[in-house]
């Protein structure tokens, strides 16, 4: 066994998990930017009405937050240490 190519293995990095859609309603978050372009202020209220995405379960409402204030449609995975 070669233990260098093990090491090597060890050192890449790994590609970090995004979130980019409502998992409830299978609305990804460029579809909410694009629709929000159009529009004056959007909030996390009229997503809800618009496509459902945050009255389900909720776990994309932070995401959300983030996706209205950076434009960004593909948000780091938010992991919430107990």
């Amino acid at each position: 066994m070669d233990h260098n190519s093990d090491s090597l293995a060890d050192l890449t990095p790994r590609p970090k998990p995004h979130v980019d859609r409502c998992i409830c309603h299978e609305v990804p978050f460029q579809d909410i930017l694009d629709w929000a372009a159009d529009r004056g202020e959007t909030t996390l209220a009229d997503i809800e009405d618009q496509w459902g995405c945050g009255g389900s379960c909720g776990m994309c409402r932070p995401y959300l937050k983030q996706v209205l204030e950076t434009g960004e449609s593909r948000i780091p995975l938010m992991i919430e240490a107990s």
